[in-house]
């Protein structure tokens, strides 16, 4: 059987794709995405958030969580499941792995993209006399939430690679997640081996990228006693606007992307070995 170039598969997988979105009815996620920005909303102060410090520090935490679990939501069964076909069609017409998964960074893109845009358009819309104050780009803003919902999406994918069955992905999931609240070094300070493996972690990058695209040290507390401002002097270098720093850390996202993605392909060589 002749084998197809690779542009072809592509093409070939990304349209399978984007039928499928319809037929399945996948636009479910933004419906998801949509309620989980709306219950943020019950927790985030609309009197504080971008207008004093700690509350738009905590909430700025708590809108990097919902994006991580927006993106690993969207993608971690999206490989397993199709995991047998994905053998067979290795085995009888030899296709590119490379070119499925990228196929599916193409999609998951489309999909981040708009997920984005109701995040930022529940946050603006929400927040908007404050934020208009606050006078951060809302371009900056979109690109941030962006790379931070899509990178979590594709280490969704990776963990869909390694996973031979859906359950098997749902299972590793949660412990993924718990991995990038605790050591995003956000919340508890942290040294030594965790603060190493810190630097691995989604959370960690983007939640800064948050704070200074929203130019978090624009809030300021104005008790030099009290807690709140020994963590704002301990974090003011680190979110500081100055520079290139939202740019790195843009670009620190996109190399975990890159990164999730050849270990996604690599790990999907293996599939010819599944016993099932």
């Amino acid at each position: 059987m002749n084998k197809t170039s690779w542009v072809q598969q592509l093409g070939n997988y990304i349209s399978k794709l984007f039928i499928q979105f319809i037929i399945e009815k996948q636009w479910i996620y933004f419906l998801s995405t949509l309620l989980i920005n709306f219950l943020l909303l019950f927790v985030l102060d609309k009197e504080k958030m971008f207008i004093e410090y700690m509350d738009t520090r905590t909430g700025l935490f708590a809108i990097a969580c919902a994006c991580i679990w927006i993106g690993l939501f969207n993608s971690v069964q999206s490989i397993c499941r199709e995991r047998a076909t994905i053998k067979h069609e290795h085995l009888i017409s030899n296709i590119y792995l490379s070119a499925y998964i990228s196929a599916h960074l193409v999609y998951e893109a489309f999909i981040c993209i708009v997920e984005a845009l109701l995040t930022e358009a529940v946050m603006v819309g929400y927040f908007r006399e404050a934020v208009h104050q606050s006078k951060f780009s809302p371009v900056d803003l979109f690109i941030t939430l962006f790379l931070l919902i899509f990178t979590a999406d594709v280490c969704g994918i990776l963990i869909s690679s390694i996973s031979r069955t859906p359950e098997m992905a749902m299972t590793i999931m949660p412990f993924v997640l718990i991995i990038q609240l605790i050591m995003s070094g956000f919340i508890f300070q942290l040294k030594g081996i965790a603060k190493a493996v810190s630097m691995l972690t989604i959370s960690k990058w983007g939640i800064r990228a948050l704070c200074v695209c929203c130019k978090i040290n624009q809030y300021p507390p104005e008790d030099v006693h009290s807690y709140e401002y020994a963590v704002y002097h301990q974090n003011e270098v680190e979110y500081s606007t100055g520079g290139a720093r939202i740019i790195i850390l843009w670009l620190v996202l996109i190399l975990f992307t890159i990164a999730f993605s050849a270990l996604s392909a690599a790990a999907l060589r293996l599939v010819d070995k599944d016993k099932r």
